[in-house]
């Protein structure tokens, strides 16, 4: 069922947020019970490796840049699907058919936050930042297992310096966040992420 970006502004009014990503090095790290206390859990595409000891159980948003299959869908049991990029759109149709609610992220959205980010493909990671930061209403925002590329990605897509994500460039998006907003914290598990 498809619905408009606004109902998942309705759901963050006044929420302890936490974004998932996909870093190796959160495997390692005990975080697991402190993700699940979150009012709304966001995973970023298919959350590969998940440990409830190092990434919790709980899954209340899915933000994708790929296709997810139906099988993956079921195992994590989001209450939600966001399409973050504006490509291949038509992978979308037969998750449409999935029980979960589906949005978009807006295209004009992406366009800012590339600029943002020097020209570069933004990750799904800073597309779901971005996206809460929009709505600019939660009451806690969380980042786990984003550092940024340094230890890798368990998503094993073969992402490498030359991807077209500018890890660095996200690195100093996030920690200007960090600086300008105390709402914010990113729980860091590589020397140097932040």
């Amino acid at each position: 069922m498809i619905a408009g970006i606004g109902i998942l502004r309705h759901q963050t009014d006044g929420s302890k947020v936490a974004i998932v990503g996909n870093a190796r090095s959160l495997s390692q790290q005990p975080y697991g019970r402190l993700i699940d206390s979150h009012d709304i859990i966001v995973r970023l595409n298919t959350a590969p490796g998940c440990q409830p000891s190092s990434h919790g159980a709980k899954t209340t948003w899915l933000a994708i840049s790929k296709y997810v299959t139906s099988t993956r869908l079921r195992e994590l049991r989001p209450q939600t699907v966001i399409w973050m990029t504006p490509k291949r759109r038509w992978q979308t149709f037969p998750m449409l058919l999935t029980p979960e609610k589906f949005c978009y992220y807006p295209t004009a959205s992406w366009q800012d936050l590339s600029v943002k980010l020097g020209g570069s493909r933004p990750s799904t990671g800073a597309m779901t930042i971005d996206l809460l930061l929009r709505f600019d209403n939660f009451a806690r925002l969380s980042l786990f297992g984003f550092d940024f590329f340094k230890s890798g990605s368990l998503s094993n897509t073969g992402l490498t310096k030359a991807s077209p994500h500018d890890f660095d460039r996200e690195r100093i998006f996030v920690s200007s966040l960090l600086e300008s907003d105390s709402r914010i914290e990113l729980h860091a598990q590589a020397p140097g992420a932040q």
